[in-house]
């Protein structure tokens, strides 16, 4: 066989940097948006609308989610943090919060994840246990490097 026969895979588009920050604009504001309705209907219907059934461990539970909210948000954002030259230009966009298989995909999953588990503890308190699978199954943790922040994400093996 030549090389003439053999066909060349077709190469990939890559997104640009304005591109990439646009996209991670908009995805930064749909999981914003995303934890403030999850929020909103817990507060409402499950403060003021069913005070009474409102214990200290209701409280205690939404103060773990409001962690895995505040944590996956952050480093979604910083992940994403843009750089200007000191005239102006774009330099660095961060990570592309789009990318399949990257690290920001896992804490975007578990904005949804915990979006979804506080929305359900509404109809029922046993809802609380998925909270507990959906942090045995993100645990994070970050290894500091002299340069930067590693992170980590692992899910349990099973054999």
């Amino acid at each position: 066989h030549t090389d003439k026969n053999r066909r060349m895979a077709p190469k990939k588009a890559t997104k640009g940097k304005k591109e990439i920050l646009a996209g991670n604009r908009e995805t930064l504001r749909f999981y914003g948006t995303l934890i403030a309705t999850a929020n909103g209907v817990y507060l409402l219907l499950r403060i003021l609308w069913m005070y009474d059934s409102f214990t200290f461990w209701h409280g205690l539970g939404l103060c773990v989610l409001l962690a895995c909210y505040g944590l996956s948000y952050y480093f979604m954002s910083s992940a994403a943090k843009t750089t200007y030259t000191e005239s102006g230009v774009l330099s660095d966009v961060g990570i592309d919060l789009n990318l399949e298989g990257g690290v920001p995909e896992h804490f975007k999953d578990l904005v949804i994840l915990t979006a979804g588990v506080q929305v359900m503890t509404v109809l029922s308190d046993f809802f609380w246990l998925l909270l507990l699978a959906v942090i045995k199954t993100n645990y994070i943790y970050s290894s500091v490097n002299e340069n930067s922040v590693t992170l980590r994400l692992q899910a349990p093996v099973y054999a």
